[in-house]
């Protein structure tokens, strides 16, 4: 049997092709690290975003998850009732109960707007809320966006002057500019963006499928959507 062995011609172009592979992945790493390192504000800048839109999410599914709190009957002298916690909240409406709402989180103005805002209730509170004692559930929130950043407008139902005092403000992040949302006409088939809640024509107050935030820093801009899920229904079907 003849056996043959490579020529030194076919080592040459083997050595050849191997060193323009090698040296075009050499060039593609370093190119991409080039690109990676130079575009490190708008990368973060977009995974702030994204972050930040799904913490929202999660918090909103948490509120659309409320039940209603258990009602006590009391007994006085003039008869037998019922009672529920916070359902002397501004605008009739416990939070516990509807999951969100247009209206003001307590009878106070509401950061210094008299406009209604709409609020959500998380049944267990939030690991961001710096309670200055003892944490309390049934927290009534609202999300207002002003010049430095979009606050988190935050008391519970279960504190004494919950109606009187206005809530307390927690800074959630400092690159979000606008807040708006989204409202979907079956009819004309598409969405329709406004920062106030929208009547219908018998004068109930819609609430949005979509809340939208405007980030911004810099030269960097993005607008990123977070879908407003139907009461008791927070959590994807499995």
């Amino acid at each position: 049997m003849n056996k043959r062995g490579f020529t030194m011609l076919e080592i040459l172009v083997a050595t050849a092709l191997t060193a323009l592979v090698l040296l075009g992945l050499n060039t593609l790493v370093f190119s991409m690290a080039e690109l990676w390192g130079n575009g490190s504000p708008s990368r973060n800048f977009d995974l702030h975003a994204r972050a930040f839109t799904t913490f929202l999410e999660q918090e909103l599914r948490t509120a659309a998850l409320a039940v209603p709190p258990p009602t006590t009957t009391t007994t006085t002298g003039t008869g037998t009732g019922t009672t529920t916690p916070g359902s002397t909240a501004a605008g009739g409406q416990s939070g516990a109960t509807g999951g969100f709402a247009w209206q003001a989180p307590s009878g106070a103005a509401v950061g210094g707007t008299p406009q209604p805002l709409l609020t959500f209730t998380l049944p267990a509170g939030s690991r961001l809320l710096p309670w200055p004692a003892r944490a309390l559930p049934d927290v009534v929130c609202a999300l207002e966006a002003r010049e430095d950043g979009l606050y988190l407008l935050w008391h519970s139902e279960y504190e004494t002057n919950f109606v009187t005092d206005p809530p307390r403000e927690t800074l959630l992040t400092p690159l979000v500019t606008a807040l708006a949302y989204d409202y979907y006409d079956s009819e004309a088939k598409q969405w329709t963006t406004t920062t106030e809640p929208t009547v219908n024509a018998s004068g109930q107050t819609l609430l949005p499928g979509r809340m939208r935030l405007t980030f911004k820093f810099e030269t960097l801009s993005q607008d990123m959507t977070v879908i407003i899920p139907a009461p008791n229904q927070g959590l994807p079907p499995f």
